[in-house]
């Protein structure tokens, strides 16, 4: 684990390498992963050669046995005229109908152990393999070298040539080859302009309670998530989760919900504290939401990097008795092509070069998994409006400025986005719960159109309610004219606050009603809403990936009319919250 300065940037900043599929060399003896390096370093000057003896940790993805059929199988299970439909597979199933042989998958560990590294295994999956070994080790295997650069913002390390590995191996990426790139929480933005006035002073523009949101978003009484589970996924300590988690729960008069966390990841020891106020947050506003769940299962990473994230992920889709719902409060810039490329390429404004590129494939791949298996990933589309920070490592150091891009993996066709909105409400009373006196669109929010990605079938709806076509995949192959429909986030909104004075409370430190806000509160707050949904669930399996539900029910105008919110903007905030439908239940 690093610290200081320089873990303080790699939070902060978007992925920088793109994955593309691997390019085959030597009579198809290897294959050079020809993006999986920082190509932006070549406007840098080496300090000197990477420490020989660090320790670094791998994750490395693997192409599943049947990509087609996986994909005709995910249609055919959200098709209501299909013979497939609704049934989700379970992780077995799964790993028997797409995973990696087992012939192949040994032969990955054998490769990895072969240059001296230790090999970590997820229980359950085929497709990901975490290792971990020193920089020399490392070297040697993938046949690269690893050099140390300075930025303003602090010292990091990365390859500087694109790892070769054996082609029949089908590895699709390597996540971890340098310290700069790796997930980042939702950054706080600047308050700004305050929010245009409450229409009445009788209404309450402060922190909103659970009870006040049940009411505020017409939560069933009778239903609160009875039967179901949430899974929320972070990473570093939780020294205050627990107890802080107790204490809200005393103060709001809810049961004491089981919470259970698993760390994935290479990292000898837990030491990243800075995420605990966001634990928090998300502990408490999706048990907040579901009080009555059965159980919170924290999946972690040991340490905020690409390798543990997606190990995390990986887990989760693995559990056999794990939630079929979980909330991300963090991303980065999806892949976009030429981000890593000359100034003014697409994705760079003139003048600069632009870190920006996930280990998206790596990402895709086991929350396409999580589809298959009827799970729903939440994740909250970031406070840096349209658009996600990315970095500039040429001008004055590092800069954050605006991108085209969006956060990912909100705007993944296979994650449900959700937004941020102002809430203003009308107090409960002795006779009357909480309601909603005025709710807008926080003009921080994210979303947009991607540039890249298509949008998933479930948005290609009648009457259209998306403009854009790409052009080009997130790797910049061309699509087949006239191009599908981009991907459009949000997918649905609930309070985020306006980091004024807007927000929820919680309990963080010890200290009880403290705010908390940022589209970091609103997706594990659907977490919960969506949790109540599931346990009203006809089907055994329930109701699947929550977005062609969304979808389909918007799609019916009498069910729009009753079941839906839209929340727009205001005379000040004209940014527009969603692409799509906001349930309000």
């Amino acid at each position: 684990m690093r610290s200081g300065l320089v873990r303080a940037t790699a939070l902060l900043l978007a992925v920088l390498t793109s994955v593309v599929p691997v390019t085959h060399t030597q009579a198809d003896t290897n294959a050079v992963l020809v993006n999986n390096v920082l190509h932006s370093t070549s406007v840098l000057t080496p300090l000197h050669s990477t420490d020989p003896n660090r320790m670094i940790g791998l994750g490395i993805g693997l192409q599943g046995g049947n990509p087609s059929g996986e994909l005709a199988y995910i249609a055919g299970e959200y098709d209501p005229t299909s013979s497939l439909y609704g049934q989700f597979l379970d992780p077995d199933q799964y790993e028997q109908k797409f995973g990696v042989t087992q012939s192949r998958f040994n032969a990955t560990v054998a490769w990895l152990q072969s240059g001296g590294l230790s090999v970590q295994t997820v229980a359950g999956v085929s497709e990901y393999i975490l290792a971990s070994g020193t920089v020399s080790q490392v070297q040697s295997l993938l046949h690269i070298s690893i050099a140390d650069y300075h930025i303003d913002a602090g010292d990091f390390y990365a390859n500087t040539s694109p790892p070769t590995v054996p082609a029949s191996l089908g590895v699709i990426g390597i996540a971890g080859l340098n310290n700069l790139e790796g997930p980042r929480l939702s950054r706080r933005a600047s308050p700004g302009t305050p929010g245009p006035a409450a229409p009445s002073a009788s209404m309450d523009t402060g922190l909103t309670s659970p009870s006040d949101l049940w009411s505020i978003y017409n939560q069933p009484g009778g239903n609160k998530g009875e039967g179901q589970s949430m899974a929320i996924f972070g990473w570093g300590t939780t020294n205050n989760t627990l107890s802080d988690l107790r204490q809200f729960e005393v103060e709001n008069k809810l049961p004491g919900i089981p919470l259970t966390i698993t760390y994935f990841g290479t990292e000898s020891q837990i030491t990243d504290s800075i995420g605990e106020v966001e634990w928090d947050l998300d502990t408490q506003a999706s048990t907040g939401m579901a009080p009555n769940a059965v159980a919170e299962r924290l999946y972690f990473g040991k340490a905020g990097t690409d390798p543990d994230l997606l190990g995390a992920y990986h887990g989760w889709v693995a559990d056999k008795h794990g939630p079929q719902q979980g909330s991300s409060s963090f991303g980065g810039c999806e892949e976009a092509p030429g981000t890593d490329a000359l100034s003014g390429s697409p994705g760079n404004p003139g003048g600069v070069i632009i870190a920006g590129n996930p280990k998206q494939d790596l990402y895709e791949a086991a929350l396409r998994r999580a589809v298959a298996e009827g799970r729903t990933m939440f994740a909250s589309t970031g406070d840096t409006g349209a658009g996600c920070p990315a970095v500039s490592i040429v001008l004055n150091g590092v800069t954050l400025i605006p991108t085209p891009m969006l956060n990912y993996p909100s705007v993944s066709s296979y994650a449900t986005a959700v937004g941020g909105t102002v809430l203003y409400f009308n107090d409960a009373t002795a006779s009357t719960p909480a309601s909603r006196a005025f709710e807008y669109s926080w003009n921080y929010t994210g979303g947009g159109d991607s540039k890249f990605i298509a949008a998933g079938a479930y948005q290609n709806t009648n009457p259209a309610i998306l403009l854009t076509r790409c052009a080009t995949d997130p790797h910049g192959t061309p699509y087949p004219a006239p191009g599908p429909l981009c991907r459009g986030i949000p997918d649905v909104a609930a309070q985020s606050g306006d980091i004024i004075s807007n927000g929820y409370k919680i309990t963080s430190g010890g200290k009880n009603d403290q705010p908390g806000g940022g589209t970091s509160l609103s997706s594990p707050l659907w977490l919960g809403m969506w949790t109540r949904t599931q346990a009203a669930a006809r089907s055994r399996k329930g109701n699947g990936f929550a977005d062609p539900a969304i979808y389909r029910l918007a799609t019916n105008p009498s069910k729009y009319l009753t079941d839906f919110f839209d929340v727009g903007g205001t005379s000040t905030e004209t940014v527009p919250n969603c692409n799509g439908p906001v349930p309000a239940t």
